[in-house]
């Protein structure tokens, strides 16, 4: 799966929206980009994303309506906490197939040498566009989410494969020297603003063009 599914259609099938560059906000002289495009899978078959498909390991987002009583009441109150974040001046990025693209990951991504995050982190970890996955460490400490996924494919967290390969297609210009990882699950996602410049002018002095997100 290379993002979280949406909707469900309800005819057997699941409609998933892949982002990708196309537009973006500008932060630091670079841009934070994304286009949506649909595409369709079913049930515990594949997602097709740029004519190729790849496993789907959970198609089922979980619904407050799911959880225990006391935990959904408690997630419901921590969303309404949340400082509103309004939008930044929207730019076009250079073409794709012309522009360098980095990832930016929330999933407590480092490499093995590094140190891991700990509780309330607001740091981040600069991981190298050439790193191998059996070097590469998730250390988030929340507990809320499913890890099987990462343990099968790291690509689902970190999907450098994926660039990698739509830079030897043509499909981007290249892959970025430099990737950066936070560690999410942060109530009050403002106090990453400091660090999200810092971010950003790094990936403007070594020439990023567009910004992957990737949210966990």
């Amino acid at each position: 799966m290379i993002s979280p599914v949406v909707r469900h259609p309800g005819n057997g099938a699941v409609e998933s929206r892949l982002p990708w560059a196309g537009g973006g906000v500008k932060l630091a002289g670079f841009t934070v980009g994304w286009r949506l495009h649909t595409r369709k899978a079913f049930f515990g078959k594949q997602v097709l994303f740029l004519g190729k498909s790849y496993p789907t390991y959970n198609l089922l987002m979980v619904r407050l309506s799911d959880l225990h009583p006391v935990e959904s009441e408690h997630l419901r109150k921590r969303a309404e906490a949340m400082p509103a974040i309004g939008p930044g001046k929207w730019i076009t990025p250079p073409a794709l197939d012309q522009a360098t693209v980095a990832i930016v990951s929330t999933a407590g991504l480092h490499r093995r040498i590094d140190p891991p995050f700990a509780v309330g982190s607001l740091d981040y970890r600069i991981i190298p566009g050439d790193i191998q996955f059996d070097d590469l460490v998730l250390s988030h400490i929340s507990a809320n989410f499913d890890r099987s996924a990462f343990g099968q494919d790291p690509n689902i967290v970190f999907p450098i494969d994926r660039l990698r390969e739509l830079a030897t297609a043509g499909e981007i210009g290249e892959v970025a020297r430099w990737h950066y990882s936070f560690m999410g699950a942060m109530p009050d996602p403002s106090q990453f603003e400091e660090t999200g410049e810092e971010i950003g002018r790094l990936m403007a002095q070594d020439g990023v063009d567009v910004a992957f997100l990737v949210p966990i």
